[in-house]
Formats: structure tokens, sequence, C-alpha cells
């Protein structure tokens, strides 16, 4: 069995007058991220592998340096595409945005970018990087495409699970089948 260790990034500082890519994490987002990381520490990972966008580049960078593992960025693990100009008046209405974007996978909602077209890209960055090696793998990402991907398996219904993620927080997927496992 191989897992596939998903990370939601760590904490930001939430700025709903930038877009969402642009956040970073927030101060004490470095210190919750090395304590987090210390549940791989036996894991036997021989890479961290992150998603471009800063937040996650950024948590995976502290679990690399935790676990002395070399650090790789990759396209295609980036969070469901949103306008740069598209922000949100706040978190309520973010939500809402995301719970129509569950409920209307074919659609684009909010973005540029479909739940389904977001899951395809997602997977297929995820199918190109465990065809790489025969290892587990840690992919730090986003919650979004992190929920498209689990309730692919068959794990709950996507809302539920996205709103169940904490910053950071981690799914541990059996690969291929995608069933979530307690690791």
């Amino acid at each position: 069995m191989r897992v596939l260790h998903l990370v939601r990034h760590g904490q930001v500082s939430v700025d709903f007058s930038v877009p969402s890519h642009e956040w970073r994490l927030a101060p004490d987002s470095p210190a919750r991220i090395e304590s987090f990381t210390e549940r791989f520490q036996d894991c036997g990972l021989h890479r961290v592998v992150a998603s471009p966008e800063a937040k996650a580049r950024d948590t995976g960078r502290l679990i690399a340096q935790v676990l002395d593992l070399p650090l790789e960025i990759r396209d295609g693990l980036e969070e469901h595409h949103r306008l740069v100009a598209q922000q949100t008046s706040g978190a309520r209405a973010f939500t809402d945005n995301v719970r129509r974007f569950f409920a209307q996978p074919d659609e684009v909602v909010f973005g540029t970018e479909s739940a389904d077209a977001a899951r395809v890209r997602f997977r297929s960055a995820i199918e190109a990087i465990m065809q790489e090696t025969a290892d587990d793998e840690l992919i730090v990402s986003h919650g979004t495409v992190i929920t498209l991907l689990t309730a692919e398996g068959g794990n709950g219904a996507p809302m539920d699970i996205w709103s169940s993620l904490q910053l950071p927080d981690h799914v541990a997927l059996d690969w291929p089948s995608l069933t979530r496992i307690d690791r």
C-alpha cells in the first residue's frame, strides 16, 4: 500500500481586499507547522512536493526543513483558479462561493475554473508525481483541491470535508484507490 499524504497549508493572514493566492502565512504559522510536522517523522518520506502558491510553498519549505528533506515545487497543485480582480467581501461570502462550487461541479461559479476542471488538473499533477517513484508522497496544497480528490475517493461530501479541514491539516489517502486511511 502506498500513502498519499495531502497537507493543507498553514494558517494565513486573510485579507479579502486581495486575491487568496496572494495571502501569506500568518505570523504564528511557522511554529504551528513545525509542531504539526512531527506526525511525519517516521513515514519514510523522501521529499516534500508543494504548490507554487506562497502559502503552500512556505508551508512545504518549513515541513521539508523539519524533516530534512528536499522540497520540490510543482504546477498543477495550486488552488482552484480564481480571478485576480474577483475578490470576496468576507468569510461568509467566501463560504457561500465554495458551497456553490461543490454543489455545481461542472459549472464555473466563481473564478475561472469549475470544480470538475480543478479536480482533473489536480489529479493529473498528483498522478504524475506518484508515477515518479514507488514511495509514499507528501504534497502540500490547498483546501478545495484536496477536498475534491478526497471526495472522489468516496470519503464524504465535499462541503463536509472542506469544512472539517484545519490550517494546517492532513488527509492520508491510499494510492491509487483514494480511500481515506488513518495514520
